[in-house]
């Protein structure tokens, strides 16, 4: 009995050890399919790795181009400084120049008011002439009629 015994023993350790080889199989075949996805992931890491790098290398090429930028616009700014106050001084300027024009303009409508009176006092002054050598003809007429009553009393 004691070899039935070992028999179905043996039997039994035989029938475990084919459960276990079918179970290495078994899991030999996981382990393929777990060492492909995790070289798939391994791939796909590098991949993503290597997009990151790409991404960072562009972030900093844009970081660059920001900063370029800040120093153009700071530039664009002074520019724009230096226009404004520019303006301001051609608004001083200008106020100056319409000031004098008004001084101007006051002291044309005074020498045309002067003008004026020039001229008035000018056609007046005609008027007294032409006044006077009527007066003088009147007088020269007198005179020659005068001489001539002196001239013909001596006769």
């Amino acid at each position: 009995m004691d070899n039935i015994e070992v028999k179905d023993i043996m039997n039994l350790i035989l029938v475990k050890l084919d459960n276990l080889e079918k179970n290495q199989e078994e899991m030999k075949g996981t382990i393929g399919k777990i060492e492909n996805r995790l070289d798939n992931v391994e791939g796909r890491l590098e991949n993503i790795e290597n997009r990151l790098d790409n991404v960072e290398g562009r972030l900093e090429n844009i970081e660059s181009r920001l900063d370029n930028v800040e120093e153009r616009l700071d530039n664009v700014e002074n520019r724009l400084e230096n226009i404004e106050e520019r303006l301001d001084n051609v608004e001083e300027r200008l106020d100056n120049v319409e000031n004098r024009l008004e001084n101007i303009e006051e002291r044309l409508d005074n020498v045309e008011e002067r003008l004026d009176n020039v001229e008035s006092n000018q056609e007046t002054i005609k008027k007294y002439i032409a006044s006077a050598e009527d007066t003088l003809k009147k007088v020269e007429y007198d005179h020659k009629i005068i001489e001539r009553m002196k001239t013909a009393m001596c006769i």
